[in-house]
């Protein structure tokens, strides 16, 4: 009873008590500092299996840095005019849009080339896109412009303008690009005309230019829609001009609903620099 009261009033003069404290207070100490170094090793151990993960799925290859900063430029100032805003004509926004363009090539020369007939706007009621360049099919040499007419209907106010000389500045590139002698759209052969491989090569040249000529156009729209501090591609024109600019192109073509199970997603992933290209390769024979 006696060894008990003093246990209970004096711990402090119990041996195995103080001893048992003093080893306590080491491990907790030890715990402590030893923690930025298990931080680290997690760190270091969930960097290795995100590098695991590049090289062997496909799926799990993101950017692999951060974009530039966009520049928050201001808007540029566009005339006052209710003009393409009431008029009845629905071509009035296209042709504002053209009018009021920054780049001398749009606002001068297909402005032009319209007046001349060189390119005729032609209205289609899909609204699943905007508007894009086609060769005629009775008129060699000649362009068509085809415009959503649901997409013009749709232009309501200055914003939305600058959107449409953005898809304006986009397009003038493949424009540029058909003066040149470039093709607007690669043509593919027809599968059951070639062989397997030289279909295959055929294919893969074909998706190659498409890829070529769609870097050259989002990098014109990019560049204009930065300046105003727009980014066409939803985050992935901060890119544009840095090494990661064909690894944001594939994931943009990749993404899309059109793109996801196409044909080229072998050969824009060569482009991009995919490590595991043959990865999209599909069996088309």
């Amino acid at each position: 009873m006696q060894q008990s009261e003093a246990y209970v009033e004096h711990p402090q003069e119990n041996p195995w008590l103080y001893g048992q404290g003093t080893l306590m207070l080491l491990i907790a100490c030890t715990l402590i500092l030893s923690l930025p170094h298990w931080s680290l090793a997690l760190s270091k151990r969930a960097a290795d299996l995100r590098e695991e993960l590049l090289q062997q799925d496909p799926r799990y290859w993101p950017l692999r840095a951060q974009p530039p900063r966009t520049p928050g430029w201001e808007l540029p100032l566009l005339p006052y005019s209710d003009q393409w805003k009431s008029s009845t004509d629905v071509l009035q926004p296209l042709v504002a849009a053209i009018a009021w363009h920054p780049s001398e090539g749009v606002h001068e020369d297909l402005l032009q080339r319209i007046t001349d007939g060189a390119i005729e706007p032609l209205l289609h009621p899909d609204d699943d896109f905007n508007l894009f360049f086609v060769e005629s099919e009775t008129d060699s040499g000649r362009l068509e412009l085809i415009i959503s007419e649901p997409y013009l209907l749709t232009i309501k106010t200055e914003e939305d303008l600058l959107w449409l000389m953005l898809r304006l500045e986009h397009e003038y590139a493949h424009y540029s690009a058909w003066k040149r002698g470039e093709s607007l759209m690669p043509t593919i052969p027809e599968q059951g005309t070639l062989d397997d491989q030289q279909y295959q090569q055929a294919l893969d040249s074909a998706c190659s230019k498409f890829f070529t000529s769609e870097s050259q156009a989002y990098t014109a729209e990019c560049r204009l829609g930065l300046s105003w501090g727009m980014d066409p591609l939803v985050g992935l024109c901060g890119y544009v001009d840095s090494p990661y600019w064909h690894h944001a192109l594939f994931l943009n073509f990749a993404g899309s609903r059109s793109g996801k199970d196409s044909a080229c997603l072998y050969a824009w992933a060569t482009q991009a620099g995919h490590p595991r290209p043959e990865a999209f390769r599909q069996n088309l024979y």
